[in-house]
Parts: C-alpha cells; sequence; structure tokens
C-alpha cells in the first residue's frame, strides 16, 4: 500500500476526440478515400500530359483506367458517375472475375434525391456525414437516368495474362493472347475461391478477344485497391506499358 507520501498517479490521458462521421470513416466508405487521391494524384485535369483547352477546343480525350480486381465496382461507377467537375474525364474497366453490383449506389442516389432533407444533413462534416452525398451536394453526381455501367473483363490479371499482352505488343500477333483470355473466361464460369460464377455468358462483360486486348493495351492508369495476389501483376502491366 502506497505511504501518504506517495505522489499522486499522473492524470488519465484523455479520451480521443470521436471521428466526425462513423459513417465516412467506415470501411465501406473506404473507397471515397481511394478516390479522392486517385483524382487529387493522378487525374486532375492539370497534371495531364495534354494540350490546354479553351471555350472553343475539342472536349480532351478520356483516360483509359484499369480497375484491377475492382470487385462490386464501385470505384470504377463513380469515377464514370459522380467524379468532381475538375477532373478529366475517365473511361474505366472493371477487371474481376465476379459480377459487378451497384444497386446500393443507385438506391443511395435515389433515396437522397427524394429527401432532401437527409442529402442537406449527410452532405455537411457531422455525425452523419456520407460521402456520396457531398458529392451529390457540389452537383458531381450525373442524373439517374444518365448513369452509366463500367465496362467489365471477367478474368484474373495473371502473369501469364501480362506475358500474352507483352507478346502480343512484341510480336503483333494476338493470337495467343486471344486464346488464354478464352480460355480465362471460360473459367469464370467455375468456382474461383469462397464464390461461385454464373454460367450465363450475357453477364460476362466483354467476351471478344480482340476488344479485351485492346482495353489492355490502350490504358492510361492502372489501379488497384485492396488487389491481393493481382498486386504484383498489375504493376508488371503498368511497367509494360509505361
Amino acid at each position: 500500500m502506497p505511504s501518504s507520501s506517495s505522489p499522486p498517479p499522473p492524470p488519465r490521458p484523455a479520451a480521443p476526440p470521436p471521428a466526425a462521421s462513423s459513417r465516412f470513416s467506415s470501411r465501406k466508405n473506404n473507397v471515397y478515400a481511394f478516390l479522392n487521391f486517385l483524382e487529387t494524384a493522378f487525374l486532375q485535369t492539370a497534371f495531364l500530359p495534354l494540350p490546354p483547352s479553351s471555350p472553343s477546343s475539342p472536349p480532351l480525350p478520356p483516360l483509359h483506367l484499369l480497375d484491377v480486381a475492382g470487385g462490386k465496382g464501385d470505384l470504377s461507377w463513380l469515377l464514370l458517375n459522380a467524379r468532381v467537375a475538375q477532373v478529366a474525364q475517365v473511361e474505366p474497366t472493371i477487371l474481376d472475375p465476379r459480377l459487378t453490383n451497384h444497386s446500393h449506389l443507385t438506391k443511395s442516389v435515389a433515396y437522397l434525391l427524394s429527401n432532401p432533407s437527409s442529402l442537406a444533413e449527410r452532405a455537411v462534416p457531422g455525425p452523419s456525414q456520407q460521402p456520396l452525398a457531398s458529392r451529390l451536394a457540389l452537383g458531381v453526381v450525373a442524373a439517374p437516368e444518365a448513369f452509366r455501367v463500367p465496362s467489365h473483363l471477367r478474368i484474373r490479371l495473371t502473369p501469364s495474362i501480362v506475358s500474352a499482352v507483352r507478346a502480343s505488343l512484341l510480336t503483333s500477333d494476338p493470337s495467343p493472347f486471344h486464346l488464354l483470355f478464352l480460355s480465362e473466361l471460360t473459367s469464370s464460369k467455375t468456382t474461383l475461391g469462397n464464390y461461385i460464377l454464373p454460367e450465363d455468358n450475357a453477364l460476362l462483360g466483354i467476351s471478344d478477344p480482340a476488344a479485351a486486348l485492346k482495353v489492355l493495351t490502350d490504358l492510361d492508369v492502372v489501379v488497384g485497391f485492396h488487389p491481393d495476389g493481382a498486386t504484383e501483376p498489375a504493376i508488371d502491366l503498368a511497367l509494360l506499358l509505361r
């Protein structure tokens, strides 16, 4: 037992302040942090090697972006339908064997537009801030009738795919890539990891091997948000096309 002459214990450190918005900082909204990073670091028109535009100039060509292991496709959907105004036009393609699903985003937009008070509350910093609402309030989200769906390559990005792309560029012979792509596309009908994919060919996205090769050789930006096993092939593809 401490004596009466012992110094008092140090004060406990103050608890950290609560986050401005639990919704804003939730894991499901991490994609917005990555989107903000892309828009700031790579997609500002001032950073692009393009000629300056004027009101009479034709629109700048879009940037072709590959969204490696894009999962449900949130990042690509937001780049198509909710990017900030000063960012260059982006044409994203999701590369992932899984089905995409944009319904949660379209439903959120529909709810916020039909509930202006909720939109106003969630658009500003505070306990209820929602990233999508903030973009809606800025007027950068497309009207629902104008929503676009990102293109989709339903294959895995593997070292073999990158090697086939490299060979097609070096030899001008696309046939090895075409064969490999069709094989990968067929395998996407089977069990991959812990999910099973449907056998409906209408859901396979881009199915023409020539179109797939054009996507993979005309890229300006390659990104991966938690690409896991596709990380190294994604870097190799970017280096190949640099």
